[in-house]
């Protein structure tokens, strides 16, 4: 907070008493005070000229109008040594003075002044408080509860407390002694009340309350709920639909049909097919296999459309074949006589209702087993000071009594590190040990942990002060946001590091560290991802924890978490949440500078955060500016404030405006200082069968001919239709009819197509863009729902979008139809650029906005067209390598010595070698876990050893000969890194669809690029071959011929030549691997 708040009874000095300045600029952060009354001084000073002598700092601790104590500190570097315009950081450890007595919570300002001889100067800041004494009044800190001697003895008071309740209220003492840690200012202080909390909390909790005793009903009604939706999934797909439908009738709802099915690609995309209640329903009374199909023709041939029809498909009925008997009623339309369709529909209501009643004895069975299984009735629950554990009774009562109260404290200390409490009212969180959830971790959020593959009767008692615990209570206190997406695991993680740490878990606490620090180092710093792809779990808990690692360390096992502390409540607290993705990391290096200090910002440019050297200032400056709402200062200050939001923000607020009043002059003005592109033609929807529509390459990527109709499956991807190019139809022109493709005055695009539908659709925008000379830009993009952006056919980036992912900004919106969620750099080269913009929606209407900048955000110089291309038709040819070297050839001989085996085993015969194994062992998407779909992960991998392909450069071909016709189930990995990640670098993933049909993915790590539907692969009678191409920025990949992906535009590797091969079994078996270098 600023100081400038403060309410203090100081004065400001008069004209006449105005004391001397010192050209110097200072900023100041306060650490927080400690229960010892020590702290630290920050300051940021740049001269403004230049300093003729040296001078030392003067501070005065001041409470109300008495100064407690006063100090003079020697700078170092000297002032005269300090260069005009550069900023020199200082640090002063201060601390209050012994014998002080204070009550806790006081405001102690904090005046400074320089000295030079006998003379002091103010510093040169305008907007505070410039005392009679000439110092100035720059901040402040709050004493802490139990700071310094009076503190001490409040706090022995405190805890004897605390002890003299725990016999007859224990929740009380517990409360007491809770709230006592929470006020304690450092770990040491935090540590002495851990203790008397662990005295205290051996004492019995409290019963559940009746609200508490409600929630817990609650709890079990929705396993009872989920677990009856599940296993009606799994009768509805083994064809047993009365059972499913009898369990889906008692909860209502919807099921999965595969719900057990695992997924190959990233669990948290992946979606299941679901039925309610109706379509059960529907499937039982309509669904005929072929012989019921064979009988009711043959029946219709024969009686035609008659009374005999009738009367025979009433003895069918009455035979006990009622499908049949259903389909003959349905073939009695209106026009063969009102009186017998009639009595047809009658029949067919009251047959139907009892087909729908007679369920077989077997799915009658399977129904009763689902309903009384003895998990429900030795479902119990069971106590501590702030968890209800609910689960199987022997399980929850033999949870040990110390492992309650590790993980009560755990509560304590995550609500104080976060700064919040998940249940104010005080409610205890429930902790489900759930039988028949088959899943091997737990979730949380909210007032709710989920634990799944719970034993009824375990053989020894389940601890609950363990990681997985600490991770999902954190998910349930962690409400930090606006983050990018792998931060929300990462803190998890970063919650279970601080539990072990503050209960003396020492070994666990330095696993956490280790293993977070390790993947972060691994994963995220020694790929090339930029800070917004930054991966869940440990990289993002590791990006955290370096900075506690670094300025925070205590000992081997102790660190002063007091930073993050401070951290988590500013961020909270923050006068601005943006949650666009290039302003996430300005606000977490502004909070987090302040917290670790300005050396932090060093830290993060090496972690690719997207900060420039002016950065150092202009952040301050731009949450000050947010902070008292005085955003002038920013307006038009491209030059001046590079990279700052802020001018172009000014800009698109006054666009978003003015576009919502179609002020058509004053929006194509905003629009040319902001660089929105205007100019487009569009083509769509585009719809795959199976594969991802953002990663499916369809034909607007090979070719542009405005001329040509470019088919496309249906929404209903059950036949093919024709696509054409459009032009927008302008929003502010009057229309009686509907518009597929609508341009907004701001220059958003809004695409709302019909009757096709578009979910789950790719829509394409096309522009030309021409610049006088080669030109370093940016691209400022937004779309919903995701995009990918191709100039002169490279793929330039791709986004999948957040919506407003956390923002909150008062002064701005937050606008979401303008070009300002993401950024990608580009280069444009001299004449006319080719501009394709690839929208992927997932449900409703679509949109995109497109705008070109300097990096410095201003405006672009450049004119823009939706004319045809030149040339028109397929894009330019992109040519392979002409020669390629073979560098290995792996065979059923050679395999042991050229390669080396990571994962699983592999084993030659018959001239062949493949995989062994079937454990699933090789890491695979790493960072993303889902509850209820399983990762498909190989079992087998090897890597061509590194002294073969470590000479690769920019051209590699591998080539597979299979043994085998069936269709290959295999990974092939180039510019990988060699380890047991399958998913180390570009990955060809060859996903089999029957025994000749085959599916391709590729994929940059774990995250998914491009992917082709099934296809058919032709006749073939002794093996198959696959061939990998990647060179120079581009991919193909075909198998016996069929291409699966055509010189697709890829981001190569920088540094990486491993050549790498998994499988997920026994099969397939390879003849050949060989692997070639281009020239």
């Amino acid at each position: 907070m600023l100081a400038a708040l403060l309410v203090l009874p100081l004065f400001l000095s008069s004209a006449q008493d105005d004391p001397a300045r010192v050209p110097i600029q200072v900023r100041t952060v306060m650490t927080p005070c400690t229960d010892q009354g020590t702290f630290i001084l920050r300051m940021e000073c740049t001269p403004t000229e230049k300093l003729d002598r040296d001078h030392a700092l003067r501070v005065a601790l001041t409470i109300g109008v008495d100064d407690v104590h006063q100090s003079d500190h020697e700078i170092k570097p000297g002032t005269r040594t300090w260069a005009v315009g550069e900023t020199v950081d200082l640090a002063f450890p201060l601390a209050l003075p012994e014998g002080l007595e204070l009550d806790g919570g006081e405001l102690v300002a904090i005046r400074l002044g320089f000295m030079s001889g006998s003379t002091l100067y103010a510093p040169a800041v305008d907007g505070y408080l410039i005392d009679p004494d000439g110092l100035a009044d720059l901040d402040f800190i709050e004493a802490p509860r139990f700071v310094g001697a009076t503190g001490a003895q409040r706090l022995k008071e405190v805890i004897a407390q605390g002890k003299d309740l725990r016999k007859e209220d224990p929740p009380a003492a517990w409360s007491l002694l809770s709230q006592a840690l929470r006020d304690a200012a450092d770990e040491a202080t935090k540590e002495l009340v851990r203790d008397a909390l662990i005295e205290v909390g051996r004492f019995p909790s409290a019963t559940p309350s009746e609200g508490e005793e409600r929630v817990v009903a609650q709890r079990i009604r929705a396993e009872q709920v989920r677990v009856f939706r599940l296993e009606a999934g799994r009768m509805a797909a083994r064809g047993r639909l009365h059972g499913a439908l009898r369990l889906l009738e008692e909860v209502g709802g919807a099921l999965a049909l595969d719900a057990d099915e695992a997924v190959i690609g990233a669990v948290n995309e992946a979606e299941r097919t679901t039925e309610r209640i109706e379509d059960l329903r529907e499937r039982l009374l309509t669904e005929l296999n072929a012989e019921q199909e064979g009988a009711v023709k043959a029946a219709v041939e024969e009686y035609g459309r008659t009374e005999a029809l009738l009367e025979h498909a009433n003895e069918v009925a009455d035979a006990g074949e009622r499908r049949i008997a259903l389909a003959l009623y349905r073939n009695l339309r209106r026009f063969d006589g009102i009186d017998l369709y009639d009595s047809a529909q009658e029949r067919l209501e009251k047959v139907g209702e009892e087909h729908l009643a007679a369920i077989p004895p077997n799915e009658e069975e399977l129904v009763r087993a689902v309903r009384e299984h003895p998990a429900w009735e030795r479902t119990d629950v069971s106590g501590s000071h702030e968890f209800l554990y609910i689960g199987p009774r022997e399980l929850v009562e033999r949870i040990p009594e110390s492992s309650r109260l590790h993980f009560d404290l755990a509560y304590v200390f995550l609500t104080d590190l976060f700064g919040r409490r998940p249940n104010p009212e005080g409610e205890r969180v429930t902790v489900y040990f759930k039988e028949l959830w088959d899943f091997g971790g737990g979730v949380g959020g909210g007032k709710i942990i989920d634990i799944g593959k719970a034993q009824p009767a375990p053989k020894k008692p389940v601890r609950v002060d363990n990681g997985l615990l600490y991770h999902e209570l954190t998910h349930c206190i962690d409400d930090t946001s606006p983050i990018t997406g792998g931060f929300r695991e990462g803190l998890a993680n970063l919650g279970a590091a601080y539990a072990h740490e503050a209960l003396d878990q020492d070994g666990d606490a330095l696993h956490s560290f280790e293993g977070n620090l390790g993947q972060f180092e691994e994963f995220y710093l020694a790929r090339d991802l930029p800070f917004w792809r930054i991966q869940n779990y440990g990289p993002s808990a590791g990006f955290f924890l370096s900075f506690l690692e670094a300025y925070s360390k205590l000992g081997k096992h102790q660190h002063d978490w007091t930073p993050l502390r401070r951290f988590f409540r500013e961020y909270r607290d923050a006068p601005v949440r943006d949650g666009r993705e290039p302003q996430v990391p300005r606000a977490l290096a502004h909070y987090l500078g302040r917290a670790f200090g300005p050396q932090v910002f060093d830290d993060l440019v090496r972690y690719r955060f997207p900060l420039v050297e002016e950065d150092r200032r202009q952040l301050f400056e731009e949450f000050e500016a947010y902070e008292s709402e005085a955003l002038e200062g920013f307006a038009d200050a491209f030059a001046e404030r590079p990279n700052s939001p802020l001018p172009r923000d000014l800009i698109a607020k006054q666009l978003n405006r003015y576009s919502t009043r179609s002020d058509l002059k004053a929006c194509e003005r905003l629009r040319g200082e902001l660089g929105v592109v205007f100019d487009w033609k569009v083509i769509g929807p585009f719809f795959a069968a199976k594969a991802s529509p953002l990663a499916c390459v369809f034909p607007p990527e090979l070719e542009i001919d405005f001329a040509k109709k470019p088919r496309s499956l249906r929404a209903s991807r059950a036949d093919y239709d024709q696509r054409v190019w459009q032009d927008p139809w302008p929003s502010w022109q009057r229309t009686s009819s509907h518009k597929n493709v609508e341009l907004r005055p701001s220059g958003w695009l809004r695409f709302d197509y019909r009757p096709y539908g578009d979910d789950r659709a790719a829509i394409y925008a096309l522009t030309h863009v021409t610049v006088e000379a080669e030109t370093e830009a940016v691209a400022h993009l937004r779309a919903d729902d995701d995009v990918v952006l191709f100039v002169n056919d490279v793929r330039a980036g791709s986004y999948r979008g957040h919506g407003s992912n956390g923002s909150t900004e008062r002064w701005r919106g937050p606008h979401l139809n303008l070009p300002d969620a993401i950024r990608m750099p580009i280069t444009l080269r001299t004449g006319r650029n080719k501009v394709l913009v690839k929208i992927r929606n997932q449900g409703g209407w679509a949109g995109m906005a497109l705008a070109l900048a300097y990096p410095d955000g201003s405006p672009l110089a450049f004119s823009a067209d939706a004319e045809a291309p030149d040339p028109v038709g397929l894009r330019k040819q992109v040519n392979e390598p002409r020669y390629w070297k073979r560098l290995v050839l792996l065979d059923h001989r050679s395999y042991r010595s050229k390669a080396k085996k990571e994962v699983g085993g592999f084993s030659a015969s018959n001239k062949e070698f493949g995989g062994t194994d079937t454990g699933k062992g090789v890491a695979w998407r790493q960072w993303t876990v889902r509850p209820g779909f399983p990762k498909d992960s190989p079992s087998n991998l090897l890597w061509v050893k590194e002294t073969v392909t470590r000479k690769l450069e920019g051209a590699v071909r591998v080539r597979v000969e299979f043994a085998s016709t069936e269709a290959p189930k295999v990974l092939v990995t180039v510019q990988g890194e060699g380890n047991s990640d399958g998913l180390s670098g570009w990955n060809l993933i060859l996903v089999p669809n029957g025994a000749n049909r085959v599916a391709a993915r590729l994929e940059r790590y774990d995250r998914l690029v491009y992917e082709s539907d099934p296809m058919e692969l032709p006749a073939a009678e002794d093996g198959r071959e696959l061939v990998l191409t990647v060179w120079r920025g581009w991919a193909t990949a075909s198998i016996d011929g069929v291409v699966l992906l055509d010189r697709v535009s890829i981001r190569p590797i920088p540094d990486r030549t491993r050549v790498g091969l998994a499988t997920w079994g026994p099969n397939p078996r390879f003849r050949k691997v060989e692997v070639f270098e281009g020239r």
